[in-house]
């Protein structure tokens, strides 16, 4: 809870919640940009890995399963593209490709349809092509 508000309220009242909430929203979201954690759920029963959003290097969709790829470890998990997309910050990562979400910090070089991170070569489909372009000059 972030406040709360008694009738009869005064817009000035009001007013100042929803500055408070604003406030705590910003701050949650450099936070979660900054030093946060994905939890994602390993192979084994009661197994949970730990991965720094700054760690992710790419992501890769199997069908209902992701590969999520850093640069000491490759984990797979059960989880889609399009539930990891709304777990992860927006304005580091993007995705290029139907089976591909990447990280712009990671991206060594761009070749036609294709981007390379570390030795792996990742297209760059027709649909994603406007909005990766784009969010990369935004991203440096």
């Amino acid at each position: 809870m972030v406040d709360y508000l008694l009738k009869p309220f005064s817009y000035e009242r009001f007013q100042k919640a929803v500055d408070k909430f604003r406030l705590l929203q910003i701050a949650s979201m450099t936070s979660l940009v900054e030093n946060e954690y994905l939890l994602l759920k390993g192979d084994a029963k009661n197994k949970y890995y730990q991965v720094k959003f700054s760690d992710i290097m790419y992501i890769k969709g199997l069908n209902n399963y992701i590969s999520v790829y850093t640069k000491d470890q490759h984990i797979i998990t059960y989880m889609n593209l399009k539930e990891i997309i709304n777990l992860i910050p927006a304005r580091l990562f993007c995705r290029v490709h139907r089976s591909y979400i990447v990280s712009f910090k990671y991206v060594k070089f761009i070749d036609g349809n294709c981007l390379f991170i570390d030795e792996e070569k990742i297209p760059i489909s027709e649909s994603y092509n406007v909005i990766f372009y784009t969010r990369l000059k935004d991203f440096r």
